[in-house]
């Protein structure tokens, strides 16, 4: 935890010395959930599709076809 906590002191240091914002923590509470998503009628269609097939909803389908994204990029754990 410290090595972790020097990391972040010695960033912030550097962007102070470089004169540049230091960027604002991201809070998990200044999300809700929403999203609004546009999307093409064929793409709408198939996530339907999917849904049905796996007797999910739309929404919950699409969530987990982005944490199969996320999942692929590394950037959720598997």
């Amino acid at each position: 935890m410290r090595e972790i906590k020097e990391a972040i002191e010695g960033a912030v240091r550097l962007y102070l010395k470089n004169k540049e914002p230091v960027p604002e923590p991201i809070k998990k509470e200044h999300f809700k959930g929403n999203i609004a998503y546009r999307t093409t009628s064929e793409r709408h269609y198939n996530i339907a599709r999917v849904a049905t097939t796996t007797h999910k909803s739309v929404s919950k389908t699409i969530d987990d076809l982005i944490d199969i994204g996320l999942e692929r990029l590394r950037i959720l754990p598997q």
